[in-house]
């Protein structure tokens, strides 16, 4: 059952961890899970920030920038238990950072 899976992965990844049960099953009756491909563009830099933070259930991602040259720097990688998405939830109406799927990713 996808809320159960949610509810574990939720219990074992720091920040969420911390939390009482009540608030972690509230959380999961509130989530989607989504599905991103490989190579799959998840957000764009300078694109529209997302509405909701990202909790990669399995797979993994690749965060960079690309300077003014279009070379890219590599912000981070994430993977299982990480999440994405808060910086640009937090910093405004843009995305800071390009995020692709580097593997098939499953985020809730």
């Amino acid at each position: 059952m996808i809320s159960e899976d949610a509810i574990s992965l939720l219990r074992k990844t720091p920040p969420f961890s911390l939390l009482d049960d009540e608030t972690i099953r509230n959380m999961v009756r509130r989530s989607l899970m989504e599905f991103y491909p490989k190579g799959h563009v998840i957000l764009r830099q300078n694109g529209p920030a997302p509405d909701h933070l990202s909790i990669i259930r399995n797979g993994d991602v690749k965060i960079f920038v690309k300077t003014n040259e279009g070379e890219e720097i590599l912000v981070d990688r994430r993977t299982e238990g990480d999440f994405f998405g808060l910086r640009s939830i937090v910093c405004g109406h843009i995305s800071r950072e390009t995020v692709v799927a580097k593997r098939d990713t499953s985020c809730y």
